[in-house]
């Protein structure tokens, strides 16, 4: 694996490198990757082949060469066993050229200069892979949606109906609409019977369909009239139908929605629909308080696939590879064992999505291996047995069971296509290990005893502090109340908290929970190192993403995933970011790469480096008596010239990144006979004293009435100061920090420096900040919010000489200059936008940026993740020295 590299470098270097004389173009490419030199000066030609071993099979030829290279090529790497295979190769005649991965046999063909626009088509080479994603299974969204218009016509004729009692009767159809297309039922006997036996208007359907559901309860054997059509369907159990409950009331127009679904096919859709559907009719409510997330395929399989199916799908390529024998053959069988002895255990299942995929892809791989063996058993090793949940709410708790019944019909069905065998499909028996009951009250070693290889995933409640019932948080304040800054930690946290200890005191236990990313930023970043300290390190990781789901109100969450498993395996650790992933040696609490895992930054009250103090801004409580509008500021001047003494601009993080304005009354204490001779000024601060006095008793405004004129704080605003907006976006490349003139009021919903040095402004919008606050900030959804406990009172400023302090004042002079004069007219929201930002004002910032990196070190920094090393040693240093 090559280091890292900044990518800005990489685009640049390969433009030289195309642009260079085409002999030069091997040693340019590889020195852009960042190949070391010894093996750059080892290159040796083979009849007109060079090889980096493992890596990469190039050849110049004559112009219109390429194609039969190509091929050549191919050729030659195909003929070697797979682990001597280059990875890449790639054939030019300066003209053309075609390169081809042969790992995941992606293919360029492109012309020689258009290489810098694919750069990333190397990046396996730097360690970042792509990963190929699962697409969505076109039936389940089908099905997704015709459950829902189901639903929204059935509701229109019974508004008021149980919710429980619709949950249920959503279920049955749903089992009926899938059995009668995958032969459990005969071919379309449900839609059949409804419409054969029910009247056109509906008004008869709840009394066929009770009938219906009374004859799949019983036993053959025991039903009185062979004759009625109902009983023409085969038994079930399961308890699916023993429940007793109120039927809906149909109308036509319902009835002809439930005829539409029986003639859609079902027979393709996966068992996680019925988790779908089930939030398509939950009340908005109730899915809040259980924080219920029902999800697709694609996004279970990024927890799966790096948590054990990836392995697993390794494992079984190279015993495909070997040849044919008793050898493959009892590899083979060994893989089935162990397949078939892992458990799989998700501690907040909901419907039993995650337990599902996960049976079906082990079901698939067993299926994939039986193929390689000379003997054929009779019936699947993967058992439901070993699969594991708990879910606090009954009802999907049953949809969990049902679901993974039907997983294994439909796995059942595929080994029967197959392979001639099978267990038979009916009557459902017990299915699965799904407690109903609160998993952070229960032991989870008593839910799924640790034997052999147990995988802990799932998708847990992501509730934060504020949004915590009673039980909730005296759950949370349990299991993780002990750690640093508890306050501040999600619901989601006891999971991890207790999957650790789990893998802690137990071998061969993984987990992977998807969560949101906010336990990775900020103040809850403490939970980590007391994780750490248990012997668990984090294992894999995804950068945040949009997390959606196939259910019919479905409302994308910013996510990532984190993988945890014993420390010292001595296994490589992940990132992954998009469809790439990243190879590295550890995981930090803030998900970046081979950084100190036990050093999180936690929140100081003074700064730790010699610079003046950050401060909120100036809070009113006033009722809005001392703020004025623009409009109102101008009348009052245009009728009191004499008051503009008084009168100051005030912004706010709003105010100021949008170039919005608003005003306000300052008025020192020796001002105020002055500003009560202005009658308009007057009844504003009369106003104020009414409002303050009116405060509820030892309210901060009620001890402020006696200075009615003035704002909760009244500092010394004389002198320049740097306005820093609380929350910033995070497509921006910098903050929109400020320096403002001493006339201006900062408002409480920014920070201030009153009687800031230039020099400050520079280190404080330079890329060395920026990545400290991208890293240690919390985040408003996926914005910064910037803090001065967190983010300004922690950061390592470096120690200047009056010479640095004096070419620090020139680069935020070069920068301001350009904002304020020659982009006067435009707004900070308009110049920061990264797609927009001007080309000269982005090069100031990059002067500045350059100078920063020297302060830290004198051959400055090839990547923000080299930065981020760099300040995070410091740091350590100086509370250390605190």
């Amino acid at each position: 694996m090559r280091k890292t590299l900044d990518l800005d470098q990489i685009h640049p270097q390969l433009e030289a490198a195309v642009e260079a004389p085409v002999s030069e173009f091997l040693p340019l490419l590889l020195r852009t990757y960042s190949f070391p030199n010894a093996t750059i000066k080892r290159l040796r030609e083979d009849d007109g082949w060079y090889t980096v071993r493992l890596c990469l099979l190039y050849r110049l030829v004559p112009e219109g060469g390429v194609e039969r290279a190509y091929y050549e090529a191919v050729e030659r790497v195909s003929r070697k066993r797979p682990k001597d295979q280059e990875r890449f190769i790639l054939v030019t005649d300066g003209r053309r050229l075609m390169a081809r991965d042969m790992r995941y046999v992606t293919v360029l063909d492109i012309p020689f200069t258009s290489l810098p626009d694919h750069f990333q088509f190397f990046f396996p080479w730097i360690g970042r892979e792509r990963i190929e994603s699962e697409e969505e299974n076109p039936a389940d969204v089908k099905a997704a949606v015709e459950m829902a218009r189901l639903f929204d016509e059935i509701r229109k004729d019974n508004p008021d109906f149980p919710e429980r009692d619709m949950n249920i009767f959503l279920t049955r159809i749903l089992f009926c609409l899938f059995a009668e297309d995958s032969d459990i039922f005969s071919e379309g006997q449900f839609g059949e019977y409804v419409l054969n036996w029910t009247e056109e208007d509906g008004s008869d359907v709840p009394e066929r369909l009770q009938r219906l559901f009374t004859a799949l309860d019983t036993k053959e054997s025991l039903r009185l009239d062979d004759t009625a059509p109902e009983n023409r369907f085969p038994y079930v159990n399961g308890s699916l139908f023993s429940d007793t409950f109120r039927i809906p009331v149909f109308g036509r127009s319902s009835r002809r929605k439930l005829l539409e679904c029986s003639h859609s096919d079902w027979r393709g859709i996966s068992p996680d629909i019925f988790g779908s559907m089930f939030q398509a009719v939950i009340s908005p409510a109730q899915r809040r308080s259980l924080g219920q997330h029902y999800t697709s395929v694609t996004n279970i399989m990024k927890v799966l696939r790096p948590l054990f199916l990836d392995e697993l799908r390794e494992e079984l390529d190279a015993i495909s590879r070997m040849d044919e024998g008793r050898q493959r053959d009892r590899k083979a069988g060994a893989f089935i064992d162990r397949i078939s002895k892992i458990r799989v255990f998700d501690p907040a299942c909901g419907s039993g999505n995650f337990l599902i995929i996960a049976y079906k892809e082990l079901c698939r791989l067993e299926m994939e291996a039986t193929r390689l063996r000379s003997e054929l058993p009779l019936d699947l090793n993967i058992h439901l047995d070993n699969f594991y949940g708990i879910e606090i709410d009954d009802f999907p708790s049953e949809i969990a069971r049902l679901s993974l019944w039907l997983s294994q019909h439909q796995m059942n069905t595929e080994y029967l296509r197959e392979f001639g065998s099978t267990n038979p499909s009916l009557p459902l028996t017990a299915t699965g290990h799904i407690v109903n009951g609160n998993a952070l009250a229960l032991n989870w070693e008593d839910v799924c005893r640790p034997r052999g290889e147990v995988y802990i995933c799932g998708n847990p409640p992501y509730s934060g502090q504020g949004h915590l019932g009673a039980s909730q948080k005296a759950d949370k304040d349990r299991i993780v109340g002990h750690i640093k800054n508890p306050g501040y930690l999600d619901f989601i946290t006891p999971w991890f908290y207790l999957a650790a200890e789990y893998i802690a005191r137990n071998e061969n236990v993984r987990s992977a929970f998807v969560t949101t990313n906010s336990i990775f930023q900020g103040m809850q970043v403490s939970l980590w190192p007391e994780i750490f300290s248990k012997g668990v390190e984090l294992s894999f990781a995804y950068e945040s993403f949009q997390w959606k789901n196939n259910a019919k109100d479905n409302a994308g969450v910013t996510v990532t995933i984190a993988g945890m498993r014993k420390k010292g395996t001595g296994e490589p650790c992940y990132i992954y970011t998009g469809d790439e992933r990243k190879r590295c040696r550890s995981i930090s609490p803030y998900l970046k790469p081979d950084m100190d895992t036990m050093t999180v930054v936690t929140q100081v009250s003074r700064p730790i480096s010699d610079v003046p103090p950050l401060d909120y801004g100036i809070k009113f409580a006033d009722g809005g008596h001392l703020i004025l509008s623009t409009s109102e500021k101008d009348k009052l001047l245009e009728e009191h010239s004499e008051a503009s003494v008084i009168v100051r601009k005030l912004l706010g993080a709003e105010e100021y990144i949008n170039g919005k304005e608003r005003w306000c009354l300052w008025i020192d204490d020796d001002q105020l006979g002055f500003a009560k001779g202005i009658p308009e000024v007057n009844a504003r601060l009369e106003a104020c004293r009414a409002e303050r006095l009116s405060a509820g008793k030892g309210s901060d405004k009620l001890k402020l009435a006696d200075r009615y004129w003035q704002s909760r704080e009244h500092p010394d605003i004389s002198g320049t100061k740097i306005i820093i907006p609380s929350v910033s976006s995070e497509r921006r490349e910098y903050i929109p920090i400020g320096f403002l003139p001493s006339d201006t009021v900062v408002s409480n919903l920014a920070f201030v420096i009153y009687h800031a040095p230039f020099w400050l402004f520079s280190i404080l919008t330079s890329r060395m900040h920026m990545v400290w606050v991208r890293t240690v900030a919390g985040r408003l959804k996926n914005d910064y919010r910037y803090s001065s406990t967190l983010c300004y009172n922690t950061f390592p400023f470096p120690d200047l000489t009056d010479g640095q302090r004096n070419q620090l004042e020139v680069t935020a002079k070069g920068i301001l200059g350009l904002r304020m004069v020659k982009y006067r007219g435009r707004t900070l929201s308009e110049l920061y936008d990264p797609e927009g930002m001007p080309d000269d004002l982005r090069a100031a910032h990059r002067s500045n940026d350059l100078l920063v990196d020297t302060l830290y070190r004198r051959t400055g920094f090839v990547s923000d993740d080299d930065r981020l090393e760099e300040l995070f040693s410091r740091y350590k240093e100086g509370t250390c020295l605190r």
